[in-house]
Parts: structure tokens; sequence; C-alpha cells
């Protein structure tokens, strides 16, 4: 399936004030998706569960861009030269966009600045492994992401990472300083949204996880289980923030707190 293909720094009408909904993907395929389960898994296997997982969030997330215009789902995927072999897994309207080289906190945050430069005015970071998210999770983060607020949405993982990142603006400073592949990547990303004067995060204890979350070691993408336990951390007006601009474990999002002052 031929899915149009994104450029950094290329503005597309079409998306222009739309929330941008991105999987963190490594295109599926046999020795190079989901090798830390091979063994006991061959390869093969490894990477039709990878296939799996894909479909399964993607479609969630187009039947939302069905039901909200203000959705775009999109893949933000690596290799490059692979767009061939990941368009047959994807929803027809996808749109995809090519990671940028480096560990996985450059790829976050180059992933959310290529997609604000398109001209997206919100982004969301999902794993790949997330195909039991509920669809109301989905639906009530894209709720939040369309309030004029200068905010934060974390979803947070029982072994320290997140599943899911949205942001109406590219932070730099969230991707900086965090021990990337250890279990101190959620709190370290909280401490770093404090310094940005976002407030203090609220979360529910974190679900119970299987898979390592995004930041973790393992794919470039994110995992969870579970109910989605989320944190929204907005910043007070009075930063003065002048434009307003989501990888999983799995829960429900009405359990996400919003602070504002």
């Amino acid at each position: 399936m031929n899915l149009e293909i994104l450029t950094a720094a290329c503005r597309n009408p079409a998306v222009t004030g739309k929330c941008a909904m991105g999987v963190m993907v490594k295109t599926p395929r046999k020795g190079f998706s989901k090798t830390r389960l091979s063994p006991p898994l061959s390869s093969e296997e490894a990477a039709s569960i990878s296939r799996c997982f894909l479909k399964d969030t993607s479609m969630a997330i187009q039947a939302l861009c069905q039901e909200d215009p203000f959705v775009v789902g999109l893949a933000i995927y690596t290799p490059v030269g692979s767009e061939a072999t990941l368009g047959e897994f994807l929803p027809a309207g996808f749109k995809m966009i090519a990671q940028r080289e480096g560990d996985f906190g450059t790829r976050l945050l180059g992933a959310a600045e290529d997609l604000f430069s398109v001209g997206f005015s919100a982004v969301c970071l999902i794993d790949s492994d997330s195909p039991t998210l509920p669809f109301h999770c989905l639906r009530d983060l894209t709720t939040l992401l369309k309030e004029p607020k200068d905010r934060m949405v974390i979803g947070p993982c029982s072994d320290g990472g997140y599943y899911l990142l949205g942001l109406r603006h590219p932070h730099t400073r969230l991707f900086e300083d965090v021990t990337w592949n250890t279990d101190r990547v959620y709190v370290e990303t909280v401490e770093r949204s404090k310094e940005l004067s976002f407030g203090e995060a609220a979360t529910d204890p974190p679900k119970p996880g299987k898979r390592p979350a995004m930041g973790k070691a393992g794919d470039t993408g994110v995992s969870g289980k579970g109910g989605m336990a989320s944190a929204t951390v907005t910043r007070p007006p009075s930063a003065g923030f002048p434009r307003p601009k989501q990888k999983r474990s799995g829960g429900a999002l009405g359990s996400t707190a919003a602070l504002t002052r």
C-alpha cells in the first residue's frame, strides 16, 4: 500500500492544526523485530508478533481518526527504505515519517520536533506493543490534547519507563538528562517537566507490565499492559507560553489528573 511519507520541516496543509498520533515502530521483519523474544521464539515468530501488535494498535488509532478529524494516524518508523514493507501492515489513510538516528531519547525528541515542523499542533508518541489499549483511552487523550494549554501527558509503566507521551510543544528538556534503558526513565522525565514549570505530576500507580517500556532496553517502541494510568502535567498560564501546541502499559485515561493553575 502506498502511504504518504511526511518530510520534516515541509509544511503539510492536510495536517496543520491536527494531532499526530504516532506509533514508534521498527518495521516488522525477521531478525530485526522483537529480537529480545528470540529465543525462545524463532526470529520469524517474533516478527509475526510484531506485525500483529502493529496491526491492532494502528487499527485502533485509525478508528479514532474516522471518529475525530482532529487525529491523524502515523507510523514513526525505522529503518529508512522499509516503507513498502511497513505499508502492508498499516491502515489506509495512515501516514509515515522516518525516525532520526541516535539513542532512544534522540529518536523521541526528533519524532516530536519533526511532527510539529510539518504543521501538527499536538503530538502523541505511542509504543507499538499496545494491542489491547482501550479505545476510550485514545479518545480521552485526544480530548486532553485539544485543550489550549502547553501540556505533557505521560503514561507510566511498572518497570519505570513510559508507554505514551503527548505534547503540545516539543520541549527539548524533557529528553535531556534521562537515564535511558533504566527504571529511572519515567521519574526523570517528570522531573524534567517540573523544571519547565509544568507543575506537579499526579498519577495512579503504574499498572503491571510485561514488556519493556518506552525508553527501556528493547525495541524502538514502548510497552506495557493493563489500564492506562497516565498523568497530565500542564504549564501554568502565567508561564506565558504563546502557542498551544501521546507508549502503552495500558489503563484508563479517566484516571489521569490534569493540573492547572
